[in-house]
């Protein structure tokens, strides 16, 4: 039994096939996250496309720029603290911090 497989590409592969097969994954990956929209003090964030709106502006989000407003707007009236910001972008308790990885105490 295989945990967590959901698809298998034997060697050696086509290229275009391996794409599509990645395509095929992201986009269930990121099914029902399309229309999720998280709104704040007049700005629109959807998380499906990474983008961010004001009025009539627009701007595309890296990915963890797209985790820190999510969390931030999540949180909205209440201190986030640099641990909690850190989890959210590198997703564990040790993180980036002066060119070096340090374990958080």
């Amino acid at each position: 039994m295989i945990l967590g497989a959901n698809d298998f590409i034997a060697k050696p592969y086509n290229t275009q096939v391996l794409l599509t097969h990645i395509q095929a994954v992201l986009k269930r990956s990121t099914k029902g996250h399309e229309q999720q929209t998280l709104t704040h003090g007049g700005i629109a964030l959807n998380l499906g496309k990474s983008v961010a709106r004001f009025k009539e502006s627009e701007v595309e989000l890296t990915k963890n720029e797209l985790r820190i407003l999510a969390l931030l707007m999540r949180n909205r009236g209440m201190i986030v603290s640099r641990d909690e910001l850190m989890n959210e972008i590198w997703q564990t308790d040790e993180f980036i911090d002066d060119n070096k990885v340090v374990q958080s105490s």
